[in-house]
């Protein structure tokens, strides 16, 4: 109420930036969450299941994805055998333990292929295979796996918190090149459109790597495609041109900012 009082004061729109699903956290946060959202003349939201939580309770809302550096050009992995990278926490690695087996299988049938676990601990099918990495995160941990990767890793189940969940780490993949091999939910197809390889269950985790596996030459035009995805749409480059619009033009409307 403080920051509408003082808006109010000042002549301007207050603005409000959701890239969480908060409210679904316990009913504390869901009175605190539509309070503020009721309170502001706009919700900037990160994909579109927060953007018809916002419409729901009556402000209006459009849509700027989440944005990262992009590379300029394609890294040549054409010599390189297959790598598969997961980024994520400790606290998202129960999503990795629930296509574990699935990667164990495609390891030890692939032995040139190899999985680098960025930011958690391996789980336990995938431990004591000499084809799995659990690294920390750091920023060259990080970097370094971008760099070296063919494919980026994003399972996902369904749920109202997972929903709001903005696909940095898919985001991530396409502007280092890499081919994201994701659950098939509404923000990935969002980001992705038509690349990528989307997985429809979670029962169907291995008979995509395989597919991502047999790509072979076909490989480097799909990944140059993503990080062309990438560079066009969620370039910081992009997102700072994006809100200099919004915050220059507040009175745009959710159509032509979509």
């Amino acid at each position: 109420r403080l920051l509408r009082q003082a808006a109010t004061r000042r002549g301007v729109p207050l603005i409000w930036d959701v890239d969480d699903a908060v409210w679904t956290l316990s009913e504390s946060r869901r009175r605190l969450a539509e309070a503020q959202a009721r309170e502001a003349d706009l919700v900037v939201a990160g994909n579109q299941y927060l953007a018809d939580w916002s419409e729901s309770i009556g402000t209006p809302s459009i849509i700027l994805p989440t944005c990262a550096p992009t590379l300029s050009s394609p890294l040549d992995k054409s010599h390189q055998s297959i790598r598969l990278l997961w980024l994520g926490s400790p606290a998202t690695q129960r999503y990795l333990r629930q296509i574990a087996e699935q990667l164990a299988i495609f390891l030890k049938e692939t032995p040139d292929a190899h999985l680098d676990v960025i930011g958690a601990a391996l789980p336990e099918q995938l431990q004591g295979l000499e084809n799995a990495l659990s690294l920390p995160w750091t920023p060259d941990n990080e970097r370094r796996a971008l760099r070296t990767a063919h494919a980026g890793l994003s399972p996902q189940p369904r749920g109202s918190w997972e929903d709001g969940k903005c696909g940095f780490k898919v985001i991530q993949y396409l502007a280092h090149g890499l081919i994201p091999i994701v659950s098939d939910v509404p923000q990935h197809r969002q980001i992705l459109d038509e690349l990528g390889i989307r997985v429809p269950s979670q029962g169907e985790w291995l008979d995509a790597l395989r597919s991502f596996s047999a790509q072979g030459d076909s490989r480097a035009a799909h990944a140059a495609a993503c990080l062309g995805r990438a560079q066009a749409h969620f370039d910081i480059s992009v997102g700072a041109t994006r809100w200099a619009q919004l915050l220059r033009f507040p009175e745009i409307t959710p159509c032509e900012m979509s």
